[in-house]
């Protein structure tokens, strides 16, 4: 629990900048979506898996996930494959998926 107070968090209604800067900085911006066009999680990697990366990584929430703006803005989309009838996962849930896949 207390690593959630050195979680980098940002406030911000001028993403583009935020982007940007990212992108300046050269970190892979990757969307989690539910588009079933988007990549598969289990066929996507890092640029390079052997040099360390800095991700940021954008969730949605499970309700409507991210607005297509924000997609549109990072560089990757990917998606999370769910059986068929399951809708969503909790996004604590996907979050560890996706983290522990790009770790490996």
């Amino acid at each position: 629990m207390g690593s959630v107070l050195q979680l980098p968090i940002v406030q911000t209604d001028a993403w583009a900048d935020v982007f940007a800067a990212l992108h300046r900085h050269n970190y892979e911006t990757i969307a989690t979506v539910i588009d079933p066009t988007a990549p598969a999680l289990s066929n996507t990697a890092l640029v390079s898996p052997a040099q360390p990366m800095r991700v940021a990584l954008l969730l949605g929430n499970e309700d409507t996930g991210l607005p297509g703006d924000l997609c549109n803005l990072c560089r990757r989309r990917v998606r999370v494959p769910m059986a068929r009838g399951v809708d969503s996962l909790n996004v604590a849930v996907a979050a560890g998926i996706i983290m522990h896949h790009f770790a490996s």
